[in-house]
């Protein structure tokens, strides 16, 4: 729960500003799918008609597989 309260406070203020936030994921293929999922909603997050935060997965080949 602490997790979504600090992620909530993070939506909010990037909604107030103009910045935008690079997620950089190395060796991606490592990460479990559950949580890739949760990184793609993330990204899909929409702040005030715009994507703020933006995923960059970095990984061998079969990442490609994976996903």
């Amino acid at each position: 729960m602490c997790h979504s309260v600090s992620l909530d406070r993070l939506l909010r203020a990037l909604a107030e500003e103009s910045h935008t936030i690079l997620l950089w994921l190395d060796v991606a293929q490592d990460v479990p799918a559950e949580r890739l999922a949760e990184v793609r909603a993330l990204a899909e997050s929409d702040l005030d008609g715009s994507r703020r935060i933006h995923v960059l997965l970095v990984g061998l080949p079969r990442l490609r597989v994976e996903l």
